[in-house]
């Protein structure tokens, strides 16, 4: 039996003993992607080219500290919370229209009038650049905000990711990067805008 085991390993093909060090890389490379959930993927996608166009809908965001996020240790220490709300349309070739934003959220965060999105196998990213957030020490620098959520044709799933993209090190904030990273800074839900009936400002001219 032992002879036999033997004259197995020795003649088994090379592919044999590769395979789980395949498995283990890819074991690692879902873990790093885990670690940076809700980042916009970098491979060609439809760009604004699937069944959301021509859709509506109403988001509310909830922006604050969130478990596992690299954001720095004093980021939204209080607990505190922002929650701006805007009404957002799909439109062709990648672009997002700002409908309506929140009738008091003015003080707190400007959106700009437009924005990107692109859908790839049954999830969509979008991005809302804006002028800055502030509410409390729930700060950040003017950018965008990515959104992340699954779809099921026209359908956009009631709740997503946020994220944004920065050149920083999270817990050493003062070391820049070579390429941007994606920091978890909160979670969003979103529903058909004929359903939701929010008070809303004008969109940003």
């Amino acid at each position: 039996m032992l002879r036999t085991t033997l004259v197995a390993l020795l003649t088994a093909p090379a592919a044999a003993f590769v395979t789980p060090g395949r498995t283990l890389a890819a074991s690692r490379a879902a873990r790093s992607t885990s670690v940076r959930l809700g980042e916009f993927m970098e491979e060609v996608g439809v760009v604004g080219g699937g069944s959301l166009v021509g859709t509506t809908y109403a988001l509310e965001m909830d922006i604050g500290q969130e478990k596992g996020s690299w954001m720095p240790p004093a980021w939204a220490r209080s607990g505190a919370r922002a929650r701006p709300t805007a009404t957002i349309a799909f439109r062709e070739g990648g672009l997002l229209e700002v409908k309506e934003t929140g009738y008091f959220d003015g003080p707190m965060i400007k959106f700009e009038a437009e924005g990107s999105w692109k859908e790839k196998g049954g999830r969509v990213q979008f991005r809302l650049p804006h002028g800055g957030l502030a509410r409390n020490d729930v700060t950040l620098d003017a950018g965008e905000l990515c959104f992340s959520a699954a779809c099921w044709g026209p359908q956009l799933a009631r709740r997503g990711g946020l994220t944004i993209k920065q050149r920083k090190m999270g817990f050493l904030p003062f070391l820049p990067t070579l390429t941007p990273a994606s920091f978890m800074v909160g979670t969003f839900t979103a529903k058909p805008a004929a359903e939701a009936g929010a008070k809303a400002a004008p969109a940003p001219a």
